[in-house]
């Protein structure tokens, strides 16, 4: 794990959140460490296509929404997928690390340690043992921040 000069230790998925995280830095004396979390969309939603009963729809339908709520406050359009992958592929580094099975290894490596810090999404902040978890949790983090006096002034 990745320790600032203060010993706030905040750990990133790379995600949705990726804009507002790295402002923390700018307004903060810490350090972001980025693990890849792949998205499990069969975990997140109720299985595959034939499997999901109408709650997992509708969340599959909300999480759509939010995406683009955010999407629309940056200026940004964001359109369903035709199709959807193995996510864990692209976190894999390039074509050269992965052949040579590094990439892999690194993968897992950052999976396990996401493991024992019980990050189960993106993205996720620890401040010191703390977590928060979501985009919409960040002002949270950011009082936590503030309270450890950790605002740059």
């Amino acid at each position: 794990m990745l320790l600032s000069q203060v010993d706030a230790d905040i750990n990133l998925g790379v995600g949705v959140a990726f804009e507002p995280a790295l402002q923390l830095e700018k307004e903060y004396p810490i350090q972001l460490s980025f693990i890849p979390w792949p998205f499990r969309v069969e975990e997140y939603f109720g299985g595959n296509l034939q499997e999901r009963n109408k709650l997992n729809w509708n969340k599959v339908r909300y999480g759509y929404m939010d995406v683009r709520r955010f999407a629309n406050e940056h200026g940004l359009i964001i359109r369903g997928p035709q199709r959807i992958f193995d996510s864990r592929l692209s976190l894999m580094g390039d074509f050269q690390t992965s052949a040579n099975n590094q990439g892999q290894q690194d993968y897992l490596n950052a999976q396990n340690e996401a493991d024992q810090d019980s990050v189960f999404g993106v993205p996720t902040f620890i401040i010191r043992g703390e977590l928060f978890f979501g985009n919409d949790r960040i002002s949270w983090a950011k009082n936590r921040l503030d309270s450890l006096k950790l605002h740059d002034t």
